[in-house]
């Protein structure tokens, strides 16, 4: 699931962006900011945003959409940062002179829905080079590029895998055993049918894990008995805090 922010001081400008960018496809989540320290406190509950679509011109401010792209920079350096300006020759040099902001690019006011979609294929293809991204392909639909930090765990029956993140689920045909081949680190898989994101574990029980709503049991999987699965998910677990 990309993740995308719309940081501009005009509503009427940025709920229109908004409007282009969510009929581009369903699997993007895009948050519209007016405000520089709500987008400041948002920054601060996600470690992963792929894009700002970032205005330059913010009436009343002494700072420019580039000083604010440059303050996000320094805490979230993976981003994209495309700006979006009614006046583009005029602040073409302010863009890629920048000496911390590597922009994705600039976008022309007033829009152009292919250039939105444009440059959303661009986002997503560069996503998908990153490795907290997945490819899951649904079912039914186009590939849905999942966040991994943000998937809670995989649960799988018979030929089906479902993904159940922060933001709802997606049910593919995959085998769980080959999936895990294509995971990072903190995923561990603590019974034959799930995979679970060792970050949101909250509890380890005896014979089973809680994470969120859901209890998630724990059992004898490949060579290991109940007892020795759950001394590795607690060993991962701990890992975790000291990597």
């Amino acid at each position: 699931m990309l993740r995308i922010v719309i940081f501009d001081d005009e509503e009427r400008i940025g709920l229109q962006l908004k409007e282009l960018l969510e009929q581009s496809g369903d699997d993007l989540v895009v948050d519209f900011f007016q405000d520089w320290h709500a987008l400041q406190f948002y920054f601060s509950q996600h470690a992963h945003i792929d894009a700002v679509f970032m205005d330059i011109c913010f009436q009343g401010s002494t700072s420019s959409g580039i000083d604010f792209a440059e303050k996000i920079a320094q805490s979230h350096s993976q981003t994209k940062f495309i700006y979006v300006t009614g006046h583009p020759r005029e602040y073409l040099q302010q863009i890629f002179m920048s000496k911390t902001v590597n922009p994705f690019g600039y976008l022309p006011k007033p829009f152009d829905r292919k250039a939105v979609q444009d440059y959303l294929q661009k986002i997503r293809a560069a996503s998908a080079d990153s490795q907290d991204l997945f490819p899951f392909k649904p079912k039914k639909g186009q590939v849905v590029y999942l966040s991994l930090p943000e998937v809670l765990y995989f649960s799988s029956d018979r030929r089906c895998v479902t993904a159940h993140t922060l933001h709802g689920s997606y049910e593919g045909y995959y085998q769980l055993s080959k999936l895990m081949e294509s995971l990072p680190h903190y995923f561990y898989q603590c019974y034959k049918s799930y995979a679970i994101n060792l970050h949101y574990v909250q509890r380890i029980d005896t014979k089973e894990v809680h994470i969120q709503e859901e209890i998630i049991p724990i059992s004898a999987y490949g060579h290991r008995s109940v007892a020795e699965n759950r001394a590795e998910l607690v060993q991962r677990k701990s890992e975790l805090y000291q990597s």
